[in-house]
């Protein structure tokens, strides 16, 4: 009993330890971390439904640009909203049905000013046209933002890690764990030859204007806004049928025959989750 209590206790002292060191550089709450952290009345005025995510990846240049479409349920009259976008990036327009509506920007957020008072009980979506060159994340997990490596024939291996730094580091949303999208569409545009894996249901793949090509996801039940992710390489795909759901499973392709005797452990995962929540 001794021995487990010291273990526990060297625990204990080790994960405040860490916890020391993450946080020995914040030395005072800010008024970006009001304005990110708190439930302002230009946050709890609307209730996020849907978001529309439409982007390019420009690997080359490591800059990300396109829109947000936000789709909002009105909970008290208002002109006036906050969305989330890091400094790094430029928002360059704000519409509804097509008509400008102008914004302030302050640290990290936006302010939305509509031409209208929203009424309560209305939908309203607006669009969010931006760009800009995302933070690169340091130590990711923990230190978070987009993670722009190559693999080990030299091909790009982007994927992005914002739990703690928060989803408005690299596209315009309601950052606040409160309020999450019902559903959502995710379009991500990446160079030819190279793979955008996302979160949802693929539904389409196709070359559009220039070497580049475009996939859309589908997510069809609520998620947390740090939660909407990508990863992009050259990736090798193989699919298979488990418990009558269909699996694709995508692989650097040194890894490819490792991975499909790794990933048998899915159909026994499979397996268990059906019978504990189904």
């Amino acid at each position: 009993m001794q021995r487990r209590f010291f273990f526990l206790l060297m625990g204990i002292i080790a994960i405040s330890n860490v916890q020391a060191q993450l946080m020995s550089n914040q030395t005072a709450f800010t008024r970006a971390d009001t304005l990110r952290g708190s439930l302002r009345p230009e946050r709890t005025c609307y209730d996020v439904k849907y978001y529309n995510l439409d982007v390019v990846i420009d690997t080359a240049l490591k800059v990300i640009y396109g829109s947000n479409k936000i789709t909002f349920l009105a909970l008290e009259n208002t002109k006036r909203i906050q969305i989330d976008l890091s400094l790094n990036f430029e928002l360059i327009r704000v519409t509804e049905n097509y008509f400008d509506q102008g914004y302030q920007r302050e640290e990290g957020a936006a302010f939305i000013n509509f031409n209208r008072e929203i009424q309560k009980g209305e939908t309203v979506t607006i669009k969010c046209e931006y760009s800009g060159r995302p933070v690169a994340a340091k130590m990711p997990p923990w230190d978070g933002g987009f993670v722009w490596r190559k693999d080990s024939q030299g091909n790009q291996w982007i994927a992005v890690a914002c739990q703690g730094l928060g989803a408005s580091c690299w596209w315009p949303n309601k950052d606040h764990q409160s309020d999450e999208p019902d559903s959502m569409d995710i379009a991500i545009t990446v160079p030819d030859g190279y793979t955008c894996v996302c979160n949802g249901k693929l539904r389409a793949v196709g070359d559009i204007y220039g070497p580049l090509t475009r996939f859309e996801y589908h997510v069809s039940y609520p998620i947390n806004n740090y939660n909407v992710t990508l990863n992009i390489a050259k990736y090798a795909h193989f699919a298979k049928k488990i418990q009558g759901i269909d699996c694709d499973f995508y692989v650097l392709p040194e890894n490819l025959e490792k991975a499909k005797k790794q990933f048998e452990q899915v159909d026994e995962m499979m397996q268990c989750f059906q019978k504990t929540f189904w």
